[in-house]
C-alpha cells in the first residue's frame, strides 16, 4: 500500500504487480517527481524593511512583491510622512496585484502579492471555549 502511495507520489519505481505504465501516467509522475525533490528557491521569501530605509528602496519592495515575496515593514522609528508614502507605495502595488496589506501592530504592517497567503488565526476567549 505505502509503495502504491509513493509510486503515485513519483517517489518509487512501480510496483511490480503494474504490467505497464501509460506515457501520460509516466509523464505526470516524472513532473511530480521533480517538483517535490527540487531544491528550494535560493531568495529569500520574506523582506524585512525598517525605518527611513524603507522609502530609499520603494522600488526593490514593489520587485519583491512581483517575485511573490511577502514583506515585513517596521515603519515604527521613521518620518511620519515618509513612513506614510511608503506604506501608501507598497499598497498601491499589492493591491493592483489582487495582494493584500495587513496591520499587525501600530508601524508594523505585512505585504503579501496574493490575498491568500496571510490569514488571521483569532484564538477562543476562555468564556467562548467554556460554552457559556
Amino acid at each position: 500500500m505505502i509503495r502504491r502511495l509513493f509510486y503515485l507520489l513519483g517517489l518509487a519505481p512501480p510496483p511490480e504487480e503494474e504490467e505497464e505504465v501509460e506515457d501520460a501516467d509516466y509523464d505526470q509522475i516524472e513532473e511530480r517527481r521533480t517538483r517535490l525533490l527540487q531544491s528550494p528557491a535560493p531568495q529569500a521569501k520574506v523582506i524585512i524593511c525598517q525605518g527611513d530605509l524603507c522609502a530609499e528602496r520603494k522600488e526593490e519592495l514593489a520587485e519583491a512583491l512581483h517575485k511573490g515575496q511577502i514583506i515585513f515593514l517596521d515603519l515604527r522609528h521613521s518620518d511620519p510622512s515618509l513612513g506614510q508614502s511608503t506604506l501608501d507605495f507598497v499598497c498601491g502595488v499589492a493591491y493592483a496585484m489582487k495582494g493584500h496589506v495587513m496591520r499587525l501592530s501600530p508601524g508594523i504592517f505585512l505585504a503579501a502579492p496574493r490575498k491568500g497567503l496571510l490569514e488571521v488565526w483569532e484564538e477562543k476567549g476562555e468564556e467562548e471555549e467554556s460554552g457559556d
